[in-house]
């Protein structure tokens, strides 16, 4: 056991390793992109025409320099939508994952959950309250704690039991006890009497 919980802590400590490296690089990227956006936008002022009457051989230069400059941000481009796709799909299977692990939590906590049948009809239900009481779709889309559906079902229950009993006691009747009030009011008056 303590060789697994290793193993995991490992494996863990790799993943936010990787995680922070991709960050990094995506930042990188961003950073090159902006650098040769600024060194395009000088060539953007150049006049073109006039360079090339006066110094045909700067003229071209200046061109090729250009071309290589739209070339490695064209790149950079390309790896940024790479490694934003990579982030959006590690993303994606670590929701999958968390989502399929509450489900079982529920699952655990809620038999009913298990079973699909009872599951299709206990979601519902659960849908249907929680809209009723103001949630939006998009609000329920974002659950994933399965703690916030216990609860949500528990609220559904106790306002399903609050609905089928109506009726409500009114006046409570007043319970009597058995004795008298004035105990000692009667000892005295026995005492008196037998003192006579």
């Amino acid at each position: 056991t303590q060789n697994l919980a290793e193993e995991k802590r490992v494996i863990e400590t790799e993943r936010q390793a990787v995680v922070q490296e991709r960050a990094q690089y995506a930042q990188a990227l961003t950073q090159f992109q902006q650098l040769m956006g600024e060194q395009y936008q000088q060539y953007q002022n150049i006049d073109w025409a006039q360079l090339k009457e006066d110094d045909p051989i700067g003229y071209m230069t200046r061109k090729e320099e250009m071309r290589d400059i739209e070339t490695r941000h064209q790149r950079a481009a390309q790896e940024q939508q790479q490694v934003t796709q990579q982030q959006q799909q590690q993303y994606a299977r670590q929701h999958q994952e968390l989502v399929a692990k509450e489900m079982d939590l529920l699952g655990d906590k809620m038999p009913d959950w298990k079973n699909p049948d009872k599951r299709a009809k206990l979601s519902e239900e659960l849908k249907l309250y929680a809209t009723n009481i103001g949630y939006t779709k998009e609000d329920l889309d974002g659950v994933t704690d399965h703690r916030s559906l216990l609860i949500l079902n528990k609220a559904r229950l106790y306002d399903k039991i609050q609905k089928s009993n109506p009726r409500k006691i009114k006046q409570v009747p007043k319970v009597v006890k058995g004795g008298s009030k004035n105990t000692r009011s009667n000892d005295s008056n026995n005492n008196k009497f037998q003192t006579k």
